[in-house]
């Protein structure tokens, strides 16, 4: 897998927290609905404190923007990418190139990490900043 070093241990974390979110949104009482709303923002939080802490090469740094969605989180390549030519050729190198795909599966949340999109940024010259969105099949 590129881009990301699989980690069983955390994916069945997150399909866990997932599961356990929905379970709170159909709790009835407001007061012990809320309760889990607080319990469940401190799990998330640490889950997102692990996902810093598995695959994060030198290069790069992962970042989860919203701690509702932990199944989407980005890819931020420290080091510029050097490309002669348009963005739109860039853009289509790093599908070809940098995108992680998951395999076709008859099984639903597979645990799987894939690209979404590219964010590009033209530094100057045939220098580029790169942006990974990343979606986690759950």
């Amino acid at each position: 897998m590129q881009g990301l070093i699989e980690n069983e241990n955390y994916n069945t974390r997150l399909r866990f927290l997932l599961w356990r979110y929905n379970k709170i949104k159909h709790i009835k009482d407001p007061t012990e609905r809320r309760n889990g709303y607080d319990n469940y923002a401190d799990a998330i939080n640490g889950a997102r404190r692990q996902l810093k802490k598995i695959g994060q090469p030198a290069d790069r740094v992962i970042i989860t923007p919203d701690i509702n969605y932990p199944e989407y989180y980005t890819i931020l390549y420290k080091t510029p990418f050097e490309f002669e030519g348009t963005k739109d050729e860039f853009a289509a190198y790093l599908w070809e190139n940098h995108a992680t795909y998951a395999a076709p599966s008859q099984y639903d949340c597979t645990g799987q990490h894939f690209t979404t999109g590219f964010k590009i940024g033209h530094i100057g010259g045939n220098l580029w900043k790169v942006a990974e969105s990343m979606g986690v099949d759950v």
